[in-house]
């Protein structure tokens, strides 16, 4: 698919997005309680890929930016979240004058239609205290999913580029970042009281057991890069 016929895909959800999210409630409201443990309150934190902006919006950001190349999803945020910043734009090019705590790419990375060129464009919003955090699905749930899409307990969604953990954690290396922390989350995509317990906060943290989440994640930060203040000889001493 296109970079132009994705734009026209996310440009028609947007009408609908906030129906399919509060259809799936329990797995946003997951994915928005592993940011808000990996990103402190009151952060600089950029997000590509924010859509309607109620991830952004739920970590709480001193500063918050919200990137989207659907000027239909930031239009819709803009008007939820208007305290918070939002900018079309795409995460291929984007070169931002100011640098973030936090960046946030979340099911993002299956869309990208240059993935290599989007890491490498992180350097533009980083330093070297700049942590990175990533989410995608684990392809390992992709009959599923598509099951849930044709009984209509999902948004019908283009197909994705797919990339194991071992992949991504390759091309951010080669952009400048290593992976600090990853993991999986989500066995069980349903709440049911007790069991969803089970699953999704002890099972879930077990060896083995953690790969076949649905979500998977993955906390990045530069490699090589001299955080604000620091001189490269207080660096190399």
């Amino acid at each position: 698919m296109s970079k132009q016929e994705l734009i026209d895909y996310f440009d028609t959800l947007a009408k609908t997005r906030d129906f399919w999210k509060k259809r799936n409630r329990y797995y946003h409201e997951t994915l928005e309680k592993l940011f808000r443990f990996a990103i402190p309150e009151s952060s600089r934190v950029l997000e590509i890929g924010s859509g309607t902006g109620d991830l952004l919006n739920s970590v709480k950001p001193t500063y918050g930016l919200g990137l989207d190349f659907s000027s239909k999803m930031v239009e819709s945020a803009a008007k939820k979240y208007p305290k918070l910043n939002w900018r079309v734009g795409d995460a291929e090019n984007f070169k931002p004058k100011e640098y973030f705590e936090y960046v946030i790419m979340s099911d993002l990375v299956g869309y990208l239609v240059d993935i290599e060129n989007s890491f490498q464009s992180l350097n533009n919003v980083s330093d070297g205290n700049t942590r990175v955090v990533i989410t995608h699905y684990n392809y390992f749930w992709e009959p599923f999913l598509k099951l849930a899409e044709f009984f209509r307990l999902k948004a019908k969604t283009p197909i994705q580029n797919w990339l194991s953990p071992n992949d991504i954690e390759n091309m951010l290396y080669l952009a400048g970042f290593e992976i600090v922390k990853r993991g999986g989350k989500m066995i069980l995509p349903l709440h049911i009281p007790l069991l969803s317990a089970f699953f999704n906060s002890f099972l879930v943290n077990l060896p083995l057991f953690c790969r076949l989440g649905l979500i998977q994640y993955a906390v990045a930060r530069p490699v090589f890069k001299t955080a604000p203040g620091l001189s490269e000889q207080t660096v190399r001493e």
